[in-house]
């Protein structure tokens, strides 16, 4: 495992690997055929009866009994202190959602751009239980009391920091900067001698007040200034000037005296910054990430507090290491968004942000996008996407598509509140240009009278064969107010419903915070694909899982405690908010997870899992990304595999609270890429003759007493890299060994020898090695590598494709079994290819 960790403007620590994808020629080459997406249905069915029974017993349904022993805890990072120092925020944005508007964001302020003039938004603190804006307009200019003509409703135009417009008579300029916002009145002649005065009307909750040299607004959480005007003329000579307010308009007067000698243009410059009392960093949290494979980047998504009412969301574009790019705003408007989620479209270059969006945080609620560029982070503008319904509209989930063939979409599922105890889950296909695939939107669940809620849209659809890509949907649906169920369902890359929406746990358990995996990599045939949810087990929060085929589930296991029993040691701590995804051979777990029983410090932890036939079993467990006496909640997740690179890397982003206010990090973990199994008396049948290995991770003991052979492997599957290694089995100089794989998997393990043998027929001999010392690895020299070797037997294995492998030796002593067996085994080796 190795993680760094990133702030906005973090460097980079951990070296990028190679990226190689081993695509099969021959889907790539088939045409991408969509089928027609079913109507969505004109009245709402009525759910079935559910028959609640208690969750069977399955292997991995561990019950609590006392708290484990747990070793000393060790030394955390006292609050406030985290790995990296906070961003760098001075900084201006500029953007132009969509909504008519230009809307720009500083280090302390918004402003906000249309035809009827300007409105500047201080921030006050993420504190602040509403924004206060200031609206500017001009109202009338006069000179000498001649009035001057100006268009009041010309449009705003912008070129890097600068917002103009041109209304004739005069060129009303904003010039922008991280702490303040620049105005300036433009005037090439004007119609009369004498003073020149420019009035507008200025609309504010804030106190408007005189200052020493123009106009403060403020209220109990800070302050803005109008001041610094000046009066510039193209000689450059310039006077000060005063700006006054009556409190509904602000005036600007320029004495005749100055005019008369003055050489055009003349410039009136007053200058508009915040000076707020609480000046700490806009709080942000509920991050999520993506991954693309074109520029080998990352996006990071955040909500940002600006007030009560003015929620954004923020985007920074990170690398392969971590290290920033760019950064810039997804919504900086006056809506409030929140709840971002972001995916990626592999042969766009491109991710796509979601949220759910109101104009004041009091709905209505309606769910909006964004595309952001891979390359240069250039945005398209903002769309709705929940279009064709009544009611609000919450939570939304997205997930990408990494196939390199076209068509690809999004898919975009939320939580449409139909009624007082009916909420359904809706989903709707985006294309990279922001086009709606469905001209409304289409139902996952419409059914009558059921509440269900909170959609999770795994990463991606899975790579190829794009016959089985699917996006996996998963929700909560509440039985009662102590049970609550979990409901899944699966879309098409076409947007078809494969799966329509089935019950996928409805014990009796109460469980939350349910959430998809991508697909497992198949050559063929209906893929693997987890789900991660939360359950109060004895007394305290777990994560646990089921494993499905398609709309089937075939495996459950209790997350937490397997950790715990692989030596976590934090079985009886609160593990929280999972979230997960899939590289085609791994499944990771962020959570959050309590230190010591506190109830505010919370640390980040990933964990990554196999299927090893119908069971789960631990690559890495328990790995630590965040460990400080801050709280660390809220989590996302992806695996590069999602938008098409190799599998093996994993990025998780999170939120740590410091003093309640919100940062987001970021850290990179590469997981195993191997699978070690099949150890006599834990995961599989003891050993045939009292002759137990010496702890978990070995075959069975042998007449040497080396405690049990071991095989693991290194390389890279998908480049037909992988050497395997032997070592600990009976040391001899004349002995050999034969590296052997299954295609087939004998979950408990058969007896083989003194040991046991967990691959199953067809059975390949690989490769026949001496064991000089006990020890072998194969292929060397010039032997064939493992796909070639195995093709050459008669099994051609793809991508997508499991094999298992083990080590069988000599070891004819009269031991274990009496000297009727002569030869031993490792453990196993599971290889997603």
């Amino acid at each position: 495992m190795s993680a760094v960790f990133l702030k906005r403007s973090s460097s980079a620590v951990l070296a990028s690997l190679a990226l190689c994808v081993v695509a099969s020629a021959q889907q790539s080459q088939q045409a991408k055929i969509p089928h027609p997406p079913a109507l969505p249905s004109q009245a709402k069915p009525t759910a079935p009866p559910v028959v609640k029974t208690p969750r069977p017993e399955t292997p991995g349904a561990i019950t609590k009994t006392a708290p484990p022993a747990r070793a000393t805890a060790p030394t955390k990072l006292p609050a406030g202190l985290a790995p990296h120092a906070r961003p760098d925020r001075e900084r201006v944005d500029v953007s132009e959602p969509g909504d008519g508007r230009i809307w720009a964001r500083g280090a302390d302020w918004k402003a906000s751009f249309g035809e009827e003039g300007a409105t500047y938004v201080p921030f006050l603190g993420s504190c602040a239980a509403t924004s206060h804006p200031i609206a500017f307009s001009i109202d009338a200019i006069t000179a000498g009391g001649e009035p001057v003509r100006f268009d009041g409703h010309a449009a705003a135009t912008h070129s890097a920091q600068r917002v103009e417009f041109d209304r004739g008579g005069v060129v009303e300029v904003y010039d922008l900067a991280a702490r303040s916002v620049e105005q300036s009145f433009v005037f090439s002649e004007l119609p009369a001698a004498g003073d020149l005065v420019v009035r507008m009307n200025v609309t504010t909750d804030l106190s408007v007040a005189g200052a020493a040299d123009g106009v403060r607004f403020s209220n109990e959480l800070g302050s803005v200034t109008y001041t610094g005007a000046t009066v510039v003329d193209a000689h450059g000579r310039s006077a000060a000037l005063a700006a006054s307010s009556n409190g509904t308009s602000l005036e600007l007067v320029v004495p005749g005296a100055f005019l008369a000698s003055a050489a055009y243009p003349v410039v009136i410059d007053p200058v508009i910054s915040t000076f707020p009392v609480d000046t700490t960093s806009p709080s942000d949290y509920s991050p999520d990430t993506a991954y693309d494979f074109g520029f080998n980047r990352y996006l990071v998504v955040e909500e940002e507090t600006f007030s009560g009412t003015d929620h954004d969301v923020y985007a920074t574009l990170l690398d392969s290491t971590g290290g920033f790019v760019n950064a810039g705003y997804v919504d900086s408007s006056g809506d409030y968004w929140a709840l971002p989620k972001v995916a990626n479209n592999n042969i766009a270059n491109q991710f796509l942000v979601v949220a759910e969006v109101s104009p004041s945080g009091s709905g209505p609620w309606n769910i909006r996008g964004r595309t952001v560029d891979a390359g240069a982070l250039a945005m398209s503008g903002q769309f709705t996407i929940s279009v064709g319904e009544t009611g609000d509209k919450i939570l939304p989930s997205v997930g990408g598509d990494p196939n390199p063939n076209p068509p690809t979409y999004y898919c975009v599922a939320w939580t449409r509140i139909f009624a007082s105890g009916d909420d359904d889950i809706h989903y709707q296909l985006v294309d990279s240009s922001g086009g709606l695939l469905f001209g409304s939107t289409h139902y996952i669940d419409d059914s009558a009278a059921t509440l269900d809620y909170s959609p999770s849209v795994s990463k991606s659809d899975g790579t190829e064969p794009f016959g089985t890509q699917e996006w996996n949907v998963v929700w909560t649906r509440e039985f009662s107010s102590t049970d609550h169920d979990i409901y899944g369902a699966q879309i098409h890359w076409d947007g078809g419903i494969t799966t329509p929406s089935f019950g996928l746990d409805t014990s009796t358990a109460d469980d939350y915070f349910a959430v998809a995996s991508s697909p497992h990599d198949a050559a063929s045939g209906t893929r693997n694909w987890m789900v991660a949810f939360n359950e109060l087990v004895g007394g305290d929060w777990d994560v646990l899982a089921w494993a499905l085929n398609g709309g089937s589930t075939f495996a459950f296991a209790t997350l937490s405690g397997l950790e715990s029993d692989a030596g976590s040691g934090t079985y009886f701590e609160n593990q929280l908010y999972p979230q997960t995804d899939c590289d085609g051979s791994k499944f990771a777990i962020t959570y959050a997870e309590s230190y010591l029983g506190s109830a505010t410090d919370y640390d980040m932890y990933i964990a990554t899992f196999s299927l090893v036939g119908i069971n789960f079993r631990i690559a890495e467990g328990h790995q630590n990304l965040d460990f400080s006496s801050d709280g660390s909640f809220d989590s996302g997740v992806t695996s590069r595999h999602s938008g098409n690179a190799n599998p093996g890397r994993f990025m998780a982003a999170w939120d740590l609270f410091v003093g309640g206010s919100g940062d987001v990090y970021g850290g990179l973990y590469d997981a195993p890429l191997f699978q070690p199994f099949c150890f006599p008396g834990f995961d599989a049948s003891a050993c045939p003759c009292g002759n137990p290995p010496s702890g978990i991770g070995r075959g069975c003991n042998n007449s040497s007493n080396t405690g049990g052979a071991v095989l693991y492997a290194t390389g890279v599957p998908r480049n037909d890299s992988v050497v395997l290694h032997g070592y600990d089995m009976r040391p001899t100089t004349t002995g050999f060994c034969i590296f052997f794989q299954g295609a087939n998997l004998a979950q408990n393990g058969i007896i083989f020898g003194d040991g046991r043998r967990c691959t199953a027929i067809p059975l390949k001999r690989l490769y026949i090695e001496h064991v000089p010392g006990g020890a072998a690895n194969a292929p060397t020299g010039s032997e064939q590598s493992i796909l070639t070797r195995s093709a050459a037997l008669g099994d051609s294995i793809s991508p997508g494709m499991t094999r298992w492998y083990q080590i069988q030796y000599r070891d004819p002593l009269n031991y274990a079994c009496g000297g009727v067996a002569t030869f031993n085994a490792t453990n196993a080796l599971q290889i997603d290819w």
